[in-house]
Formats: structure tokens, sequence, C-alpha cells
């Protein structure tokens, strides 16, 4: 991951944000906290042997309640239910086949009848930009 992939993506624009070559471990962190609205935290030690801290995405899941993922667990620009998590944010969205095996994304915000796009394939990845894309539009 690069040294801070949150403070590069609140630079840049949509169509940097779409042809930026994120990996899949920068996609995921971006998701997670712009499109899903997650913290990223350590939590206490998990091993007893070693006492290491292990990374979970924190979120509110009721009032009072917060649930969590590990981080490890959590792969939305590979693993299509994370992504459709993801997807599941906004209004609506579309899934289009185009050529090359691409797959185009279309994400719609409320009251917002132009869609955010994205081309990338896996299908997954596409989702996962085409979300970053409408989150920066939110701002």
């Amino acid at each position: 991951m690069s040294l801070d992939p949150i403070k590069q993506f609140n630079s840049m624009d949509q169509d940097q944000v779409r042809k930026h070559k994120w990996t899949d471990d920068e996609l995921d962190h971006l998701v997670a906290v712009k499109v899903m609205g997650w913290e990223l935290k350590l939590t206490i030690p998990e091993c007893e042997d070693c006492g290491c801290k292990v990374p979970y995405y924190f979120c509110k899941v009721g009032k009072n309640t917060e649930g969590q993922i590990k981080k490890k667990d959590w792969h939305p620009s590979t693993d299509m239910n994370d992504a459709m998590m993801a997807a599941r944010k906004f209004d609506r969205f579309e899934i289009l086949t185009v050529h090359l095996g691409e797959e185009l994304v279309r994400l719609f915000l409320p009251k917002n009848i132009y869609p955010f796009e994205s081309r990338a394939k896996p299908l997954s990845r596409a989702i996962c930009i085409a979300a970053l894309i409408a989150e920066k539009e939110k701002k």
C-alpha cells in the first residue's frame, strides 16, 4: 500500500481516480473508509503468544452498536460479495459487459440522473472505482 492512499485520493479529481493504477490493497482500504464509512483500528492483542494487534474496520450498525470486520477479510477489489456491499450504498447500479471482457459499472446517487462510470476487469474492481468516483461527487 502506498504511504497514504486516503490523502492521495482526497487530492484527486474524478478522472484522476478513474485512471490511477490502484493496488488491490489501496482500493480495498479506500472503499472501506470512503464508501462504507468505516474506521480502521488496531484491536487489543489477539495472540496470547506474541501479543500482536489485529487491524479491524469498525462501522456503526445501529444507534449504539459497532460492527467489525478484520482488515484481512475485506477485499472488494477481488471479491464480488464485498464489492456488492459497496454497490448497495447507492440508489441503483447497472452492470454492462463491454468489449475485451471489461465490465462497465454505473452507480447513481440520489437526485442525480447521470451515473458515475468505471470500466475495468474484474467486475469487482470496476465497482470499487465507480464507487470512489461517486464519493468524490458527494463532497
